[in-house]
């Protein structure tokens, strides 16, 4: 069941050479011979956590499953497969154990920033970045060793056909999943909700089309702005919401102790002033999905209701 973070809830079908087919990719891709345990921070009803599962079970993998009150307790080289939330989480204690040897972090694009501290912390660990999605598992991967570069998420799967309108991303491939449940309708391809496009065998993407600001007839990509706030903030997130005059004003919401100045003159050095946030939000934690997802939807939503001033 996708968890409908952008929509409705709906249950999805896959058929087994889809899930067989993509499994085998994952093998090769994240060089899993190197790894006798399988292990994902996602619970199991969640499209990552059953990815997970049956991904140890066709490669004769160790997975590893507790509750929330259970200790960690890994015997062997074990393949994490996680989020970027459970990555910027104050507790990680999962990433300490010594026979965490890989991490593959899917579900969400991983800044430039959080790249380089997790290295820091963890240098012993082999990082991936998987991008992908419920109805069209495995679009591109990239191998995180040296970084990474702005909404950059890596090369395409094999057997995967992008083709962009309007720079809206839509996926052909032999992993697409068959249909929703109730409907006979046959897919062969996913036009999914984000933008970007495709250069030198890498592909970029920039956010879901439902996140892109429009202000003043400026298509203002979110991601591209908190890539810089969370290089001077512990987090950052942009979203927008109803303005009389531009349309949308975009609006930042921080995490952090340096002033408002501070972030202001950041902001005015590195982007043209139609791109600068119009307000800032200084809270203590971003507020998330009960999935555990930031939704900039749903943040401009308790906005426009009066939740911030």
């Amino acid at each position: 069941m996708t968890s409908g973070t952008t929509g409705t809830p709906k249950f999805y079908q896959r058929d087994w050479l889809s899930w067989q087919l993509g499994f085998k990719q994952c093998e090769k891709a994240f060089e899993m011979t190197d790894y006798a345990g399988v292990m994902t921070t996602s619970p199991m009803a969640t499209s990552l956590g059953l990815h997970s599962l049956l991904l140890s079970l066709y490669l004769g993998k160790t997975f590893y499953c507790y509750t929330r009150q259970q200790q960690q307790q890994l015997t062997s080289a074990t393949l994490v497969y996680t989020v970027p939330t459970f990555m910027t989480a104050k507790y990680r204690g999962w990433a300490d154990d010594a026979q965490v040897k890989g991490v593959v972090s899917c579900g969400g694009e991983l800044t430039p920033s959080l790249v380089r501290d997790w290295h820091r912390l963890y240098p012993q660990q082999a990082l991936y970045e998987l991008y992908g999605a419920s109805e069209t598992s495995l679009i591109a991967f990239q191998n995180l060793m040296h970084g990474k570069k702005v909404n950059q998420v890596g090369r395409l799967f094999a057997d995967v056909e992008l083709t962009f309108t309007n720079q809206h991303i839509t996926v052909a491939s032999p992993y697409l999943f068959s249909g929703y449940l109730g409907s006979t309708q046959k897919i062969t391809f996913v036009e999914t909700d984000d933008v970007g496009d495709y250069q030198d065998e890498q592909l970029f993407v920039y956010g879901r089309a439902s996140d892109v600001i429009n202000h003043g007839g400026n298509k203002i990509y979110p991601s591209q702005l908190e890539t810089i706030l969370q290089t001077i903030t512990t987090a950052a997130v942009v979203f927008g919401v109803p303005d009389s005059t531009y349309g949308e004003k975009i609006v930042a919401m921080v995490v952090t102790n340096k002033p408002l100045d501070k972030l202001q003159m950041v902001m005015a050095e590195q982007t043209p002033a139609y791109k600068r946030p119009s307000q800032y939000i200084f809270v203590s934690e971003i507020p998330k999905t009960k999935q555990q997802k930031i939704s900039r939807t749903q943040l401009a939503l308790r906005y426009v209701a009066g939740e911030w001033t």
